[in-house]
C-alpha cells in the first residue's frame, strides 16, 4: 500500500513539474513572436502604389497572401530610403520590408533577404521621340558654331559687296544713290539681295561692263554662301539627331543620365563608369526627363514600364533591352527568425501557381 502511495506521489510530482515548466516555456515562446508584424513598404509603382492611406501593388498583394498563408497580422509602415530601412530593421522598429528592393551583394552584407519573389532588371527611360519639340529645340541647330561662322563671313562679304554697289552707283550719278550714306547703303543692300535672288542687277538691266561683272560675281558668291549655310545647318542638325538619340545602354556615355541615390542602378552606373547625377525621388527623375533637363533615367524596368504606360504615356518611352538582372526580395534583419517561414511560403507560391497568378495580374504576360 505504501508503495502504491509512493508511486502516486511520484506521478503527481512529475505532472506538477511538467505543468510548471509549460507555464514558464510557452509564454516565452509566444513572446518571441510579435503579436503584429510591422511591415515597411517602399513606394514605387507598380510594386507599391499609395492612394491616400491605402496601399496596393504587386508587393502588397504578394505580402498579404504570404501573411494569410502564415496566419499573421501586420501593419504597414512607409519608409523612404535605404538608410532608414537598415536602421529600422536593425533596431527592431520593422520586422520585414517589401517593395522594389533589389538584392545586391552590398545590401546582403547589411541585412538579410528572403528568396526572390520577382526577377527585375534595369532599363532606360527617355523623352518620347514623337513628343512635340519646343521652338527653341527645333531651331537650336541653326545657332551652332559652324552655322554662325558661315553667317558671320557672309555678313562681312555682304557689307563689302554693298559698298561696291554703293560706289558704282553713287559716283555713276544714279539719283537713287544721292540721298545720304545710310539710305544709299540700304538701297545697295536691296540691290545685292536682288542680284543673289534673281541674278539681275537691281531693278534694271546691267548695261555697263562693271555692272555686269558685279552682277555675275556677286550672284556666284551669294549662291556659294547659301550652299555653305545649308550644308552647315544640315550637318549640325544631323549630328545633333545622331548624338541625341538613345536606343540602349551603349548610348549613355556623354548623355545627361539621372537615377536615385543608393540604388542598384546607381551602383551599376558607378561600376561601369557612366557619369550620372542623383535625384531624391521618382517624381523628380520623371520631371527632369520630360522637361529636357536629363536625357535618360536609369532604373528598375517594371517601374519605368509602368510609368510609361500610365501617367507618363505620350511623354516618355522605355528604350533598349533590360540589362543587369536584379532579383527582388523581402528585406529582413540579419538572422531574423521570420526568414525560414517566409522562404518556405515563397517557394510554395512558385509551386502552386500563386506567384504566377499575382504576377500576371500586375505585369501581364511579362510576369516573372
Amino acid at each position: 500500500m505504501r508503495q502504491l502511495h509512493r508511486r502516486l506521489f511520484i506521478v503527481f510530482l512529475v505532472c506538477g513539474a511538467a505543468l510548471c515548466l509549460t507555464a514558464i516555456v510557452v509564454p516565452r515562446a509566444l513572446a518571441q513572436t510579435p503579436q503584429k508584424l510591422r511591415v515597411g513598404i517602399v513606394v514605387g509603382e507598380p510594386f507599391v502604389i499609395q492612394q491616400g492611406d491605402r496601399f496596393t501593388g504587386y508587393s502588397i498583394d504578394y505580402w498579404e497572401k504570404v501573411a494569410a498563408a502564415q496566419g499573421v497580422s501586420f501593419e504597414y509602415v512607409p519608409v523612404s530610403d535605404e538608410k532608414q530601412i537598415i536602421a529600422m530593421l536593425n533596431d527592431g522598429s520593422l520586422d520585414v520590408v517589401i517593395g522594389a528592393i533589389g538584392m545586391t551583394a552590398d545590401r546582403e552584407a547589411l541585412l538579410d533577404f528572403t528568396h526572390p519573389y520577382y526577377m527585375s532588371g534595369l532599363q532606360i527611360l527617355v523623352a518620347n521621340s514623337q513628343q512635340q519639340q519646343s521652338i527653341f529645340r527645333v531651331f537650336a541647330p541653326l545657332v551652332g558654331s559652324a552655322v554662325l561662322q558661315v553667317f558671320v563671313v557672309a555678313f562681312i562679304f555682304a557689307v563689302i559687296m554693298a559698298h561696291v554697289i554703293f560706289f558704282v552707283e553713287h559716283f555713276g550719278g544714279n539719283p537713287e544713290f544721292q540721298q545720304g550714306y545710310l539710305r544709299d547703303i540700304w538701297e545697295a543692300f536691296w540691290y545685292l539681295l536682288i542680284i543673289v535672288a534673281t541674278g539681275e542687277y537691281g531693278d534694271k538691266e546691267a548695261r555697263t561692263p562693271i555692272k555686269r561683272v558685279v552682277t555675275v560675281g556677286f550672284w556666284l558668291l551669294g549662291v556659294l554662301f547659301i550652299a555653305q549655310f545649308t550644308a552647315a545647318a544640315t550637318s549640325t542638325m544631323t549630328v545633333q539627331q545622331l548624338t541625341g538619340s538613345i536606343q540602349g545602354l551603349n548610348d549613355l556615355p556623354g548623355k545627361r543620365v539621372v537615377t536615385l541615390a543608393n540604388t542598384a542602378a546607381a551602383d551599376f552606373l558607378t561600376f561601369n563608369k557612366i557619369p550620372f547625377t542623383t535625384v531624391t525621388s521618382l517624381e523628380e527623375a520623371y520631371a527632369q526627363v520630360e522637361q529636357g533637363q536629363a536625357d535618360a533615367f536609369v532604373f528598375q524596368a517594371p517601374i519605368l514600364q509602368y510609368y510609361a504606360s500610365n501617367e507618363g504615356k505620350g511623354k516618355v518611352q522605355v528604350v533598349g533591352a533590360v540589362f543587369a538582372p536584379l532579383p527582388i526580395g523581402m528585406g529582413l534583419k540579419t538572422d531574423s527568425p521570420l526568414r525560414k517561414g517566409l522562404d518556405e511560403t515563397i517557394l510554395k507560391f512558385y509551386q502552386d501557381g500563386t506567384a504566377t497568378e499575382i504576377g500576371t495580374q500586375w505585369f501581364g504576360d511579362t510576369a516573372q
